[in-house]
């Protein structure tokens, strides 16, 4: 195989993506970039366009997140190195299971180390087994991940599985999970969204954000309707019509 690593550089962050871009231009002239993306549709397509050898992936990305990317690739056939900022259960998961990562800002040591270690897998073309393991741990732990709700008199923690769906209210709102009254918390849908940051939930409705294991039916009636787990009937509106389409398809 040549010595040249065709690499793609995934991150929501256009100040990362660059900055990434030139480390490697500077310090690593045998990687060769061949797209950079900015979420995981773009990467998505990209991957499967380019065939890279490796990807540089961000873990925290509005929507889907870096581990739900991988949820596309069966088997991943690429080498990995995350870049995080501060996911500590994410790091603790690499250690175990050996895979590279690099927490942000990114040093050039690190950076040129880690590039060493997979372009020698790349080059025995090791099985990357490793990542197949990651992911499944990732699976075992992300139903229920603790999402931290911040409250005037603290924070409240709730699993993110408990979590039925999120109303908007302006910029505010009410999250609706397995309790007798609803979280009313000061934060945009918006905002919600990138906390949970979870393939499990899907955006329906510029006012409705609902997580997919609670959906219990599927109605056409007025544009579409779906039904919940605790019997709501939540609209979907005719803008995130093909994002459920989309969703449905994946099933």
């Amino acid at each position: 195989m040549s010595s040249q690593v065709r690499a793609i550089i995934i991150d929501d962050e256009s100040n990362c993506r660059s900055a990434l871009l030139k480390q490697l231009e500077w310090s690593a002239p045998q990687v060769e970039v061949v797209a950079t993306c900015e979420n995981v549709e773009q990467a998505i397509t990209a991957i499967k366009a380019h065939k890279p050898d490796l990807i540089f992936l961000d873990i925290e990305m509005p929507g889907k997140n870096g581990f739900d990317l991988l949820q596309f690739f069966d088997p991943v056939d690429f080498e990995v190195i995350f870049t995080t900022a501060y996911d500590t259960f994410a790091l603790e998961a690499f250690r175990v299971h050996a895979v590279d990562y690099l927490l942000k800002p990114i040093d050039e040591d690190a950076l040129l180390e880690a590039i060493k270690r997979v372009t020698i897998h790349i080059q025995n073309k090791k099985p990357i087994a490793r990542i197949q393991e990651l992911i499944q741990h990732i699976n075992l732990n992300q139903g229920e991940k603790r999402i931290p709700f911040p409250m005037a008199e603290g924070v409240e923690f709730i699993n993110s599985s408990d979590i039925i769906r999120c109303e908007s209210e302006g910029s505010y709102a009410r999250i609706f999970y397995n309790a007798p009254k609803p979280l009313f918390i000061a934060k945009s849908l918006r905002q919600i969204e990138d906390l949970i940051s979870s393939s499990d939930f899907i955006r329906v409705h510029q006012s409705h954000l609902v997580n997919v294991r609670h959906i219990v039916r599927y109605l056409k009636a007025d544009g579409g309707q779906l039904v919940l787990s605790d019997n709501t009937h939540i609209p979907i509106s005719r803008s995130k019509k093909d994002d459920w389409k989309d969703w449905i398809k994946r099933q």
